[in-house]
């Protein structure tokens, strides 16, 4: 579990699995660096410069692993993320 001064700067790796009567199962990758975390956002910078935010939960954060991500959908290359994180939206 990460703390929030951890976090904070971090390169991290996330996945959002979406559950749809309609559509199944879906899996979203986002990258980047965490901007800030507050009360009620997680802020995360991604490499293109959008920011994608996230739920205020710091202790879903786990240290990654070292190695290189690829992100399913893009083909990105994240090497060496700090952290890793699942989130699951039904």
């Amino acid at each position: 579990m990460a703390t929030v001064e951890e976090l904070l700067g971090a390169l991290v790796v996330v996945g959002i699995s979406y559950s749809d009567a309609d559509q199944g199962e879906r899996l979203h990758q986002v990258a980047g660096t965490i901007e800030r975390v507050g009360e009620d956002v997680i802020e995360l910078r991604q490499a293109d410069g959008s920011t994608f935010t996230l739920p205020p939960a710091p202790e879903a954060f786990e240290p990654a692993e070292p190695g290189i991500y690829t992100l399913r959908s893009t083909g990105e290359q994240i090497a060496h993320p700090s952290f890793m994180a699942t989130f699951r939206v039904e």
